[in-house]
């Protein structure tokens, strides 16, 4: 009865049991899809690939979300958002973590949002930026210094107090390597400013800057004084965030912050609120803390804490931290030379495919090391050189100090000397002059050790066993300090120096002791086996709820086999019932159709004929309001024709004159003058020619075919005409014409007759707007009509040609504004119009793959806008 409470209380928290979400990426995507602000949903975008990209894994996803966000900040023209986007790529493709970085990249797209923003005088933004492309690896000394330079003038000529603490922050971190001095006087100087301001937010990043620059020159103590400061700062001003990074330097052993030992729970359990409180996701720091946990042999917590984080990572279905925790589980029975269990968790952190190159690589370098420590030296071969293979793969030339540490103790074991040797010294340097990660440095000098010892040279082996003693017992590494104790002690034997022998080698019985003490072993093993039974019931209570549901799903498939074929039966036999019905029903409905069918067709190509004629009457009307305008424009070129015609007339009298009187000089002057007078009038012959092609070529038919047309030329024509042909008709017409045409468009690909009456249409309609405007004897009023292009390139490739026509007119009632493209539909007097203008042009812009809208503001005016869009 027990067993069976037992495993129902497990099937019901396995089928209520839904996967784990991250909390703060679900809210972000809530505010985009619910907020209508666009500044917002542009910064909610922004937020979520910095969320997204917190984990260098996920670095492509955040560039995708990047790029999406860029796209709509240009669309709707926020500036702001459109910086720091591209400030975010670039600070993406400029990060040495991420597998694809590009610098040059990096370096344009920073440049890019300087520009921007020195475009838009955006002070402080273009101060951050010249700050962030200081940081960029590929940018030389002389430009570096030159950039940290003007983003501290600019700072302090705007007095803009926490940017200027930021600058010094970076200028002494530029300075820590070149001038130690000078570094240490720009962060007392950044330290000072921060305190005079009251900005503890830049005091402790001030501090906890200066903490990691003494933890990396081995200054731990001055390290240590300055993350507690900060530490204490931090709480006592509600800065959740930078207390957040500070509890994580505390607790990790492996990085350049300080550990202490007694403070490991208390500083976990404070970071886990603060991340709860933040929303944050502490997988992350689980597997820090176990780690820790395991570095200071408390091996039965750290399993404890790995099980915790694997079990939600697996709820998660996250793919990249299960493979990491599978590895530290491997490493974790490595160091209890459980090397069995450590090859089984390696290889299945293996089987999820490199999710995480990192771990991916130390799987496979675990499982090296357990091999050679079951002597499989063939397995342990093979897995090394992949090993290192893989590593050159990731880090190029500067491989990972940690991996070669390991690399070398395994090939001193297999016996290749040569090998061995290059790891363990290559390690030795990158721990002693790149990074502090004072466990790995243990490994190196006690790996360095180990080698000289097999390669019988003792001194060497007392000097590098004592540098990783020294570190070990600094850092409570009990396994470090027994092994750094045990080589220190054998030394001394072989040296018959039998105090010092004593001395270390009770180091050593006590470092043993926290290693494998009977308590600490009886715990681990009791963790692994409530693992181990945890698995096994869940996997029997998932057979139950397998076998249950298997039977439920058989019962159900057979009740529903009876239910379907009672259905299909009453279904057929009802069906057989009204089946001569329907056919005699359905018999007759199709003669009814047949016979509408023939007399829709007789009314559809009435319908068509008459649409026709409609057609055509319009191009005849808007020919007829052309007809007046045309005669005006055709009378000016030939009054200049008449006019030089009598002129030459006259003049060819004098050049006889001349001729007779012998006078050949001004006989010449006159047959130039007359030449001159001849050009003149081909000239406006050709203009009244032209004139009339036009009027030709808008009343004939569209032959369809597109041809390079000067948008600007035809709309100029076109608003002369349509104007000189409402002054024609009706004399006390008056109106203002304005034009603004971009000479960069050139010619485009449209069919000009069609594209005429388009603008024909608008221009007439908005002259008949103003002049009954007008009518009103409004005050101070002046009718205008305007006409605009301009050019464009949309994001999504092309050009976009825009064609306005405007007037300040009465504007369109909004009750009838959705009306104005269809066809019959006017506001003009009934006999004053045909109500398919606005209807044709609206099909023809159409035809041309392009949109006609229109902005109306009722009492003020109209704006008809073309758009059209060429290759």
């Amino acid at each position: 009865m027990r067993e069976t409470f037992r495993i129902c209380i497990i099937l019901l928290l396995f089928t209520i049991h839904v996967n784990a979400q991250d909390f703060l990426s679900d809210s972000i995507r809530t505010v985009i899809a619910k907020t209508n602000n666009d500044s917002i949903k542009a910064s909610s975008f922004i937020a979520l690939a910095r969320h997204q990209g917190s984990d260098l894994r996920n670095v492509d996803i955040a560039i995708v979300t990047l790029n999406n966000a860029l796209a709509f900040a240009r669309q709707k023209m926020l500036v702001n958002q459109e910086i720091e986007t591209i400030r975010n790529l670039g600070g993406y493709y400029s990060a040495p973590g991420y597998a694809k970085h590009d610098f040059a990249k990096g370096r344009a797209l920073l440049l890019q949002a300087i520009a921007l923003a020195r475009k838009f005088s955006l002070k402080e933004k273009e101060i951050d930026l010249l700050t962030d492309l200081s940081m960029v690896s590929s940018v030389k000394p002389d430009s570096i210094k030159l950039l940290i330079a003007q983003s501290l003038s600019m700072s302090i000529q705007y007095q803009l107090v926490e940017k200027q603490i930021r600058t010094l922050l970076r200028k002494a971190n530029y300075y820590v390597i070149l001038k130690s001095d000078s570094a240490r006087l720009f962060f007392a100087e950044a330290l000072s400013l921060s305190r005079q301001s009251s900005l503890p937010k830049s005091e402790v990043d001030v501090l906890q800057a200066m903490a990691v620059v003494y933890s990396n020159n081995h200054k731990s103590d001055s390290s240590n004084y300055l993350r507690l400061q900060a530490l204490k700062i931090a709480r006592e001003n509600n800065l959740a965030r930078q207390e957040v990074t500070l509890l994580r330097g505390c607790i990790s052993t492996r990085g350049t912050a300080f550990f202490i030992k007694d403070s490991l729970d208390p500083y976990y359990e404070r970071c886990l609120f603060l991340l709860r409180q933040l929303h944050e996701d502490s997988l992350s720091l689980m597997s820090s803390f176990a780690t820790a946990c395991m570095d200071i042999v408390n091996y039965p917590k750290a399993l404890q804490v790995y099980f915790s984080a694997l079990h939600a990572s697996k709820e998660r279905k996250d793919s990249a931290n299960i493979e990491e925790i599978l590895d530290k589980i491997g490493n974790l029975f490595q160091a209890v030379k459980d090397y069995k269990k450590s090859i089984a968790y390696c290889r299945e952190a293996i089987t999820y495919g490199s999710k995480s190159q990192f771990y991916f690589l130390f799987s496979h370098i675990d499982m090296a090391v357990a091999f050679v420590e079951l002597e499989q030296k063939d397995s342990a071969r093979y897995f090394a050189d992949k090993s290192y293979n893989l590593a050159k793969d990731l880090y190029g030339e500067n491989i990972y100090g940690g991996v070669l540490n390991t690399l070398g103790r395994v090939y001193t074991k297999l016996g290749d000397d040569n090998k061995a040797l290059d790891y363990l010294r290559r390690s030795y340097v990158y721990f002693t002059k790149i990074a502090s990660d004072y466990n790995n440095y243990c490994e190196s000098t006690i790996g360095l050790a180990t080698y000289f010892k097999k390669a019988g040279i003792p001194d060497s082996v007392l000097l590098y066993a004592k540098l990783g003693l020294r570190t070990a017992q600094a850092n409570d590494f009990s396994g470090s300090v027994s092994e750094a104790s045990n080589l220190i002690t054998e030394y001394y034997q072989n040296k018959h120096n039998a105090d010092s022998a004593l001395f270390y080698q009770q180091i050593n019985f006590e470092a043993y002791k926290k290693l494998y003490n009977d308590e600490s072993s009886r715990q681990f093993q009791n963790f692994f086996f409530a693992e181990q039974q945890r698995e096994a019931d869940i996997a029997e209570a998932k057979r139950i709820a397998a076998d249950q549901y298997a039977g439920k799903l058989r019962l159900y498939g057979m009740i529903t086999i009876v239910i379907v074929a009672l259905v299909i039966g009453i279904i057929v036999f009802r069906n057989n019932i009204k089946k001569q019905k329907s056919f005699d029903l359905l018999k007759k409905q199709k003669q009814e159709i047949d016979l509408q069918k023939s007399k829709l067709e007789v009314s559809i190509t009435e319908l068509q004929t008459t649409q026709s004629q409609l057609i055509q009457s319009e191009k005849m009307a808007s020919l007829g309001e052309l007809t007046a305008g045309i005669a005006h424009e055709i009378q000016n070129p030939l009054n200049f024709v008449n006019n030089f015609s009598e002129l030459n007339n006259e003049l060819i009298e004098e050049m006889k004159a001349e001729l007779v009187t012998g006078n050949l000089q001004q006989a010449t002057e006159i047959a130039d003058d007359i030449k001159q007078n001849l050009e003149k009038i081909n000239h406006h012959g050709k203009r009244a020619d032209a004139i009339v092609k036009g009027m030709l070529q808008h009343s004939r038919s569209s032959n369809g075919v597109k041809e390079p047309t000067d948008i600007n030329a035809l709309a100029d024509e076109y608003l002369r005409l349509a104007y000189h042909g409402l002054r024609a008709k009706d004399k006390l017409f008056n109106a203002t014409m304005k034009t603004d045409f971009d000479e960069s468009i050139g010619n485009i690909n449209i069919i000009p007759q069609d594209m005429g009456r388009v603008i024909l249409n608008l221009i007439t309609n908005a002259f008949y707007v103003v002049n009954e405007k007008s009518k009103q004897n409004i005050a101070g009023y002046e009718p205008t009509v305007t006409i605009t292009t301009a050019s464009s390139q949309p994001p999504s490739g092309g050009r976009s040609i825009i064609i306005k026509v405007s007037d300040n007119g009465g504007g369109i009632p909004q009750k009838i504004l959705d009306k104005i493209f269809q066809p019959f539909f006017t506001t003009k007097p009934t006999g004053q119009g045909t109500g398919l203008g606005l209807s044709l042009s609206y099909d023809i812009v159409k035809a041309h793959g392009g949109e006609l809208k229109v902005e109306t503001k009722e009492g003020e005016g109209t704006i008809f806008i073309i758009q059209l869009q060429t290759a």
